[in-house]
């Protein structure tokens, strides 16, 4: 018995010695953790600036287009009521001839005319007469429609406008209001230097590397996507109805096709998951990742971007968006065959099935 109290007692006070060795080091730990994830969140901060940014840019040049495409239109509208003018005026004169009977009718002509060649001569002329008001009435009307075009197209660069604008505002006081955020980080931080050499190499290798990375696959992918009914076949093609049928491609079909069409895809591993589309790789010092979603609007299968990543860090809305307007990798079912449109889209685990019904 008194051997094993000599033995817990050895045990008890070596763990009361070593016991502050190893909380140290858990708190030693806990705090490189912590440091991480501060420096992780001030570089996520970095690169939202950067891109935000680069969508004030896109917004700034999309302002000026529109305001020179606004003052072309204006011209266009001024010089077309000029135009007007006249053929309004010979439209209104044509038009009182008709109601006060200055313009003879075919009757008269018939009654007054002294011979078979009066008659023709005379019908030649009205119908020289007639061909002419035709025209001036056609331009008239081309006219009016001309200028209400260009009238409809003004008011929706107006308001094109205005939405920009307001989005750049909006963006404005986002980028401020982080960049705050990011510089009180920066002059908390002991290693100030060190932390702005790596926001500007994060910075520098997405602008340089990653952006461009991002815009080939989506190019690509949105060619190989316009060449999706190849993958039409017995074995995944079936009739569910007299007047439906299903198309099912698993994602180890799509990842064979999309490699085959381009060596670019090789490094890239696109997976279906419930309601989602994603694309996972990595290429040299560069991880990607794309996460989409396929709805059906109307009787097309449209794609939508929800999530980029670079090296592990989130993408902001602001460049999902810009990429969404960009690129198209919807499914146009009328590829599969002209008698079909599209009739619903789900997206499961490992595979998509596309609903089509007969157009009749």
């Amino acid at each position: 018995m008194k051997g094993f109290l000599r033995i817990f007692l050895c045990l008890l006070l070596m763990f009361i010695c070593i016991s502050p060795l190893i909380i140290g080091a858990n708190a030693e730990e806990k705090s490189i953790s912590t440091e991480e994830a501060d420096i992780r969140e001030l570089l996520q901060k970095s690169l939202t600036i950067q891109e935000i940014d680069r969508e004030l840019e896109r917004l700034t040049a999309k302002d000026a287009k529109l305001v020179q495409a606004m003052s072309d239109n204006e011209t266009l509208i001024n010089q077309q009521k000029e135009e007007m003018k006249g053929v309004k005026d010979k439209a209104g004169k044509i038009l009182r001839s008709y109601y006060t009977g200055d313009r003879p009718s075919i009757i008269q002509v018939l009654l007054t005319a002294d011979s078979l060649s009066d008659l023709f001569k005379t019908l030649e002329y009205m119908n020289m007469i007639v061909t002419h008001d035709s025209r001036v009435l056609t331009s008239y009307k081309s006219s009016q429609e001309k200028l209400q075009t260009l009238q409809q197209e003004l008011a929706k660069q107006r308001d094109e406008l205005a939405t920009a604008k307001a989005d750049y505002i909006a963006q404005k006081e986002r980028i401020l209001l982080l960049q705050a955020e990011l510089d009180n980080l920066l002059a908390q931080s002991d290693n100030k230097d060190k932390l702005i050499e790596q926001i500007n190499a994060l910075n520098d290798q997405w602008r340089t590397k990653g952006l461009p990375l991002f815009n080939q696959y989506l190019t690509e992918l949105s060619k190989s996507m316009s060449s999706f009914t190849e993958l039409l076949s017995k074995d995944n093609f079936k009739l569910t109805s007299l007047n439906s049928a299903e198309f099912i491609i698993s994602d180890a079909q799509l990842n064979q096709f999309l490699r085959s069409k381009n060596k670019v895809f090789d490094n890239l591993n696109f997976t279906f998951e419930n309601d989602y589309f994603i694309a996972e790789g990595h290429e040299d010092d560069i991880q990607v990742s794309i996460k989409g979603t396929y709805t059906l609007h109307e009787d097309k299968i449209k794609f939508e971007l929800l999530g980029l990543t670079f090296n592990q860090f989130d993408l902001p809305d602001t460049t999902i968006k810009d990429l969404n307007e960009q690129y198209t990798l919807g499914i146009d079912p009328s590829q599969f065959s002209s008698i079909f449109t599209a009739d619903g889209v789900v997206v499961e685990q490992g595979k998509i099935t596309i609903k089509l019904k007969m157009k009749f």
